[in-house]
């Protein structure tokens, strides 16, 4: 289990993100309008301070960033 990097809590992991209006967030390298270039995220919350965290998943977070 993660640990809050502010209070040392642990984390709530494997949270989805959603934002108004938007299906799902990803990141992307540069403007890349195929979803080769993306990859998801997820959300991690510390239930002490409230702190978020996003996280990709290394595997395709490796395969944008060599693109």
């Amino acid at each position: 289990m993660r640990k809050c990097s502010k209070c040392d809590s642990e984390l709530v992991e494997d949270l989805s993100v959603y934002a108004q209006g938007v299906y799902r967030v990803e990141l992307s390298k540069g403007k890349r309008i195929s979803s080769a270039g993306r990859c998801g995220v997820k959300a991690a919350v510390c239930p002490t301070c409230g702190d978020v965290s996003l996280t990709a998943d290394p595997t395709e977070l490796d395969r944008i960033l060599r693109d």
